[in-house]
């Protein structure tokens, strides 16, 4: 998978788009670890279900950070 493709897909103006990026980067797990910053950037997002599924795959990509991620929100 292209991780930058999908970065940018995190900023598309249709939801399903940014969901189906966010659940694309999950499934990369560790290897998607250039996209941290970015699954952050997308648990502001307007939209419940890419927050969601924005956590969903902070735990697979970076489950060192995700405890202490969903404490905080």
């Amino acid at each position: 998978a292209d991780i930058d493709r999908l970065v940018k897909d995190l900023n598309h103006s249709d939801v399903r788009v940014r969901v189906a990026a966010v659940e694309e980067l999950g499934r990369l797990g560790p290897d998607a670890t250039a996209a941290t910053a970015a699954l952050f950037q997308a648990m502001l997002d307007p939209s419940r279900q890419v927050v969601t599924a924005a956590r969903r795959a902070l735990e697979q990509v970076r489950p060192d950070l995700a405890g202490p991620v969903s404490t905080l929100l």
